[in-house]
């Protein structure tokens, strides 16, 4: 059992990947030179990236709207509270959440403590064998900076280019299986299932697979947002890159060999 990222990190796939990353269409936009060095784990700036892009982007017609941008942070910090690591859950994700809409330097601070919640959401296990808290989340000048400007770029793509209609887009149950549990799409547009990464590499086999994996996913339940996607894609702000694939270029055998043999379903409505 497992989230679609797990397994698709563990899958055996035929030489270069069931999608090679090298048959993904790449689109480079104008970019400026980042600061070499941040003073933050790499998956906190990417988190706090990410939820800056969904809050910029996303219609908050409510306040519950704005809370559920944030939801797998404040789910975390209860899950740190119930283990007895955050007592003050409440007050502290009241002000921190306070925060992210105040000026830009207030906000990434914010956004970045807010992230070191995730891990107690996603991996609780892993997150008790750290002493470090949300206080210890401090970025200097430079990760300051980084994080503002790959947000804007985060920002500018899912508006102009590719206009994101829903973020943190959750399947329904009718799409698991006793293999694949969970999982969680960052945007979605008109036509396309988008995963964001905040990395200096780009993607490989693992992450295209992990794209095939939604969009197969996405033909087996009967979620609306995901109804006409023809293609998926990855935006890395850190490059400012995007790179995507055509769904109509996966045949039908290489479909139903993941169904069966990874994903785990038993009938093939493709």
């Amino acid at each position: 059992m497992g989230t679609v990222s797990s397994v698709s990190r563990t899958a055996k796939q035929p030489y270069g990947g069931y999608i090679k990353p090298s048959d993904l269409m790449i689109r480079r936009f104008p970019t400026r030179e980042l600061h070499d060095t941040e003073n933050l784990h790499p998956s906190i700036v990417g988190m706090a990236v990410d939820y800056l892009v969904r809050l910029h982007i996303s219609e908050l017609n409510t306040y519950d709207d704005f809370l559920r941008i944030f939801e797998p942070a404040i789910n975390g910090a209860f899950v740190a509270k119930k283990l007895g690591r955050l007592n003050d859950a409440e007050d502290i994700l009241d002000s921190l959440l306070q925060d992210v809409l105040s000026d830009r330097r207030t906000s990434i601070i914010a956004a970045c403590k807010l992230s070191s919640f995730d891990v107690w959401y996603r991996n609780p296990a892993e997150a008790m064998k750290s002493t470090k808290t949300y206080k210890d989340i401090l970025p200097d000048d430079d990760t300051i900076d980084n994080i503002n400007e790959m947000y804007l770029r985060g920002a500018v793509f899912f508006h102009d280019f590719e206009r994101a209609v829903t973020t943190g887009f959750k399947f329904s149950p009718s799409a698991f299986t006793r293999k694949v549990t969970n999982a969680e799409c960052d945007y979605i547009t008109k036509d396309g299932i988008w995963d964001m990464k905040v990395s200096n590499s780009k993607p490989t086999n693992k992450h295209t697979l992990q794209l095939l994996m939604y969009w197969i996913m996405s033909k087996h339940t009967y979620q609306k947002e995901v109804s006409g996607i023809t293609k998926t894609g990855i935006f890395n702000p850190r490059l400012n890159m995007s790179f995507s694939y055509d769904m109509n270029n996966i045949s039908k055998e290489t479909i139903q060999e993941i169904e069966r043999n990874i994903i785990g379903y038993d009938t093939f409505p493709l």
